[in-house]
């Protein structure tokens, strides 16, 4: 046996004696999940009921919410693959998933030895995630437990796709252009959208078996039909599936094309979501090209890597991997969620600290505390991701809260409130480069109508008799009326947190 699997063993063997003997089961938190709790949103401070003068979410106790300590070798890690925290499930994934095919001996260890269904289930949820992109289901042949755990999902994906081998309407996919503001150089290449309803049904259906659909959309490549073939394409596309090395091949030799009706979104000075969608005839599109773009892009990384960057760029990097490939972790609010919500998340990592850590461990004991009240407040919400909660409750612990709303007017209107009195100063940044001025001085709450438009408007406080840049800023724009609740004790903590840094 080789020393992997032997560490592994080792370290299963050690975590199902622990259960024996009373401790937490693979089936509980452990580690320093079970150690410490998550931060809790019944903890406020002052009124948080959502009256006019504090927020509709509560202000959470920044206690909780300090950096973890400790070190996670990798067989804790693997040990925390077949936790019942769906949490800890959820780190251990992405702090692993970057291993890849290094990883299958320890994972056949782990799987032999899970003591119930629900561990055999977390094992599989992984390999789900894993063979995505990292490692493509061929090659757990070798390992008989994991190739038992995957085969009921590997026949179901190639079920779903049975009756799509042959020819399907060409109607079930669209080409979008997307306009541009410049008209120099080739145009484009379109979005292919799927646009019919089964076609959508089949690809959520494979979407629920992650990476162990890939057999199965490969079979749809492979398919006599040009049309499928295309399909195909667009689904993996669209699930974020790399399929094998073969199946790539053999597209981009089909010089074949299907015609698709053509929609384009016309451009103009309106939001995005108001832009108005039109039909522009048909356009033939390469079986071939799009197998190129499909491979293209699932080889990029998400951004240009740079020596001396810093490392949380990196991490970041595997957490948006994870997060496109995990769609188990939105269950029940849909996987688009993480097309929002997901990189609201990585970013609000940021102002826990972890910009600054220099390795994986250093980055995610600062960023465990926020990560977990996600997965409390905003994973296991009913109904669509809300944006807005997320914001306020990742920024209330540093004392102040966000909110737009829209205005009935065409105006721009700024609303301040704060849980005790506190004094203020509005400093505007004008348009075009022009010199800062104050905009207003005074005792909160303010009501402020802004008469002429600005970049933005910054924020100082008076914290204990001294003026205080708060590093607050808004900027109103045309018929919003934007809220910003201050809460002074939490904010002047938070402050003088960052003035020690």
């Amino acid at each position: 046996m080789m020393p992997g699997m032997l560490r592994a063993l080792l370290c299963f063997t050690l975590l199902s004696t622990a259960a024996r003997a009373g401790a937490p089961s693979p089936r509980s938190s452990v580690g320093v999940y079970a150690a410490r709790p998550a931060p809790s949103l019944e903890k406020s401070f002052g009124d948080a009921g959502g009256s006019e003068s504090s927020p509709p979410w509560p202000w959470l106790d920044p206690e909780p919410l300090k950096p973890d300590t400790g070190t996670q070798g990798e067989e804790e890690l693997l040990g925390w693959l077949v936790s019942g925290d769906s949490a800890q499930r959820a780190e251990a994934q992405l702090r692993l998933l970057t291993q890849g095919e290094s990883l299958l001996p320890r994972l056949e260890v782990l799987a032999v030895g899970a003591p119930d269904d629900e561990a055999k289930a977390a094992v599989l949820e992984f390999l789900e995630v894993l063979t995505a992109r990292r490692v493509h289901p061929s090659l757990l042949g070798p390992y008989p437990r994991l190739s038992a755990l995957a085969e009921k999902s590997v026949a179901r994906g190639q079920e779903l796709v049975a009756a799509w081998e042959m020819a399907q309407p060409a109607r079930q996919l669209v080409a979008e252009f997307q306009p541009g503001l410049c008209a120099t150089g080739p145009p484009p290449e379109p979005r292919l959208l799927i646009e019919g309803r089964e076609l959508r049904e089949l690809r959520d259906a494979l979407g629920a078996l992650g990476g162990l659909a890939l057999p199965g959309i490969e079979k749809l490549m492979a398919s006599g039909s040009t049309t499928s073939r295309l399909q195909g394409i667009v689904l993996a596309m669209e699930l974020g599936l790399r399929p094998g090395a073969a199946a790539l091949e053999g597209l981009r030799q089909d010089a074949r094309e299907v015609e698709l009706d053509v929609s384009a979104l016309s451009l103009s000075f309106m939001p995005a979501r108001h832009m108005a969608r039109s039909k522009q005839g048909s356009k033939k599109v390469s079986v071939s090209k799009r197998a190129s773009i499909l491979e293209r892009g699932l080889s990029m990384h998400w951004r240009e890597r740079r020596d001396h960057e810093p490392f949380a760029l990196r991490a970041e990097d595997d957490a948006h991997e994870w997060f496109s490939v995990a769609r188990w972790a939105w269950a029940e609010g849909g996987a688009p969620a993480f097309n929002q919500g997901g990189r609201d998340l990585i970013s609000s990592f940021r102002t826990t600290g972890a910009w600054e850590a220099t390795d994986a461990q250093l980055y995610w004991n600062h960023a465990r505390p926020l990560w977990r009240l996600w997965w409390t407040a905003m994973r296991t919400h009913p109904g669509p991701y809300e944006r807005l909660r997320w914001s306020a409750l990742a920024s209330s612990a540093q004392g102040y809260q966000y909110r737009f709303d829209t205005h009935p007017s065409k105006e721009s209107w700024l609303r301040i409130e704060a849980a005790s009195p506190v004094k203020a100063e509005l400093l505007a940044v004008p348009l075009f480069g022009k010199k800062p001025f104050v905009l207003w001085r005074g005792a909160l709450p303010l009501k402020l109508r802004l008469k002429q438009p600005v970049s933005a408007v910054n924020i100082r406080v008076s914290l204990e008799g001294k003026w205080v840049d708060s590093g607050l800023s808004v900027s109103p724009q045309e018929g919003e009326l934007q809220t910003l609740w201050l809460h002074p004790e939490l904010l002047r903590r938070h402050l003088q947190e960052e003035a020690r840094r």
